[in-house]
């Protein structure tokens, strides 16, 4: 985990009923991924994006072009002033109610932002964090961000307040797979060794013990070419193909009994 100082993404509030508590929010992940860039494999130039109408292929200056969208065979053309004139009106984080954490599906949830008292935030962001803490509970907001209304969860983490947007009901796909309707019974043997492995694999979860190791071999290689070398290939994981799934449960439970055993 890396500290955060980067700029606030949005100064605002979070209002509570009359209660109005001044804070900024800052995004609370960075993706640490390696952004290739496209070059041209002859002579290693950049590939520059070009905006070519598909109708008349003329380049388009970025000043010309407008926002557009199919409706029943024709072309509505919407202009950025009438797209502005429809934002809801949402100065504030507004908590429209306390829910129970476990409530919210964690298939909704989307992107996380800590929330930083402001100077004059006074005792409220602390009565907050407070009252979040020893009821157990997290507030349900709603808010505006880059133009756009979200809907979150404000909760506390350690001594921070953090909202996470979650996606609107009307945005969660629902699964419709064949497969989930086909009845299966399973042999009790079956249940109890895989009850048995599931033990035996469970630990607490640290976070700082797990590591994107693709792209830190990435970034070796790119290290590697740079300087003319190359890099041994990632090991390959011994995945034996068990068709029998009692079998592949015993020779899983076998597996981690060793593993134990090198550990102790």
């Amino acid at each position: 985990m890396t500290n955060t100082t980067s700029r606030a993404i949005k100064t605002t509030s979070i209002s509570f009923g009359l209660v109005n508590v001044p804070v900024k929010l800052h995004k609370a992940t960075d993706s640490h991924d390696i952004s290739f860039h496209q070059h041209h494999e002859g002579c290693g130039g950049n590939v520059g994006i070009q905006r070519v109408c598909k109708a008349c292929e003329q380049e388009v200056p970025y000043a010309n072009i407008v926002k557009g969208i199919d409706h029943e065979g024709s072309l509505v053309i919407v202009a950025p002033e009438e797209l502005k004139a429809l934002q809801d009106e949402q100065p504030t984080v507004e908590v429209v109610q306390f829910i129970d954490v476990a409530e919210i599906d964690p298939l909704t949830y989307e992107a996380s932002y800590y929330v930083e008292p402001q100077k004059t935030a006074g005792e409220g962001y602390a009565l907050l964090r407070e009252v979040l803490t020893s009821t157990g509970r997290a507030g349900l907001v709603k808010f505006a961000l880059r133009d756009r209304l979200h809907l979150g969860v404000l909760r506390v983490a350690g001594n921070v307040l953090v909202i996470h947007t979650i996606a609107w009901p009307d945005e969660v796909r629902q699964p419709a797979f064949a497969g989930l309707d086909k009845p299966v019974t399973l042999k009790p043997q079956m249940v109890e060794m895989a009850t048995a492995l599931v033990d035996a694999m469970t630990a607490p979860f640290v976070a700082a013990e797990w590591t994107d190791t693709y792209t830190d071999r990435v970034a070796e290689l790119i290290e590697a070419k740079a300087n003319g070398d190359s890099i041994a290939p990632a090991p390959v994981k011994d995945e034996s193909d068990v068709e029998d799934l009692l079998k592949a449960l015993e020779a899983s439970i076998a597996k981690k009994g060793k593993k134990s055993k090198k550990a102790a």
